[in-house]
């Protein structure tokens, strides 16, 4: 889901659309500061949920459920809520770094 367009693929103008997980509108933001924490953020969570994956693949598949198309859907679905909750916290960085690099030019 992370690596197909699950996670704010579409950007600044995917976030007037529907929430990934709640399916519920999203309203625009109400100035370009909050749009910009708020796409700094979706792109901290397409960061790490990428970093998932990745590590998912460098290991082997097995265990109780095996590779059942369900498993491989579930998987995904928990890596993509746990990327979002990671993005969320704000303890890797990478999204306020985005925003205080790209907040220069919101000033410019």
């Amino acid at each position: 889901m992370i690596g197909s367009g699950g996670i704010g693929m579409g950007g600044y103008g995917a976030l007037a659309s529907l929430d990934n997980l709640t399916g519920k509108p999203v309203a625009m933001p109400k100035n370009p500061d909050e749009g910009l924490k708020r796409v700094a953020s979706e792109f901290e969570a397409i960061f790490i949920g990428e970093l998932m994956r990745t590590m998912r693949d460098s290991v082997l598949d097995g265990g109780i459920m095996g590779k059942s198309r369900a498993y491989k859907i579930y998987r995904e679905m928990h890596d993509e809520a746990m990327a979002r909750e990671m993005a969320a916290t704000g303890e890797l960085g990478i999204g306020n770094m985005i925003y205080q690099e790209l907040k220069q030019g919101l000033k410019a």
